[in-house]
């Protein structure tokens, strides 16, 4: 027996993680529709309560977010690649390989900290 396509208000409600009243409320406002007498198409049920969060701001649209990802991950390679040629030359001078380990350590954790800072959000 596979997933039903129509589903009661109790059976939608459980599905979407609200209460049957807040499905009836849903309903009432237009945003779920009925396709029979106390059914509901669960698959545009789904889409509909989608949207919502969508509009609610609790979700974010896929292209703002792979742009965020996009800006974070250029900020991290251009910090990370800068690391070396900062380096050489330190590490050149270096007497041990414990010295080594130091200087490289505090360079991760400055560029790490520096990415954190600069991925920040403004406080509200």
């Amino acid at each position: 027996m596979g997933i039903p396509r129509e589903v009661s208000p109790d059976e939608l409600a459980a599905v979407l993680g609200v209460t049957s009243r807040a499905v009836g409320k849903l309903s009432e406002q237009g945003i779920l529709r009925r396709v029979a007498r106390g059914r509901f198409d669960l698959e545009q049920a789904r889409h509909a309560e989608h949207l919502r969060h969508t509009r609610e701001g609790e979700y974010l649209p896929r292209e703002s977010v792979a742009r965020t990802w996009k800006a974070m991950i250029a900020s991290a390679r251009s910090v990370l690649l800068a690391m070396p040629s900062r380096l050489a030359l330190q590490l050149a001078r270096t007497s041990s390989p414990q010295a080594c380990e130091v200087l490289v350590r505090r360079a991760v954790n400055t560029a790490l900290s520096r990415l954190v800072t600069e991925n920040e959000e403004p406080a509200a």
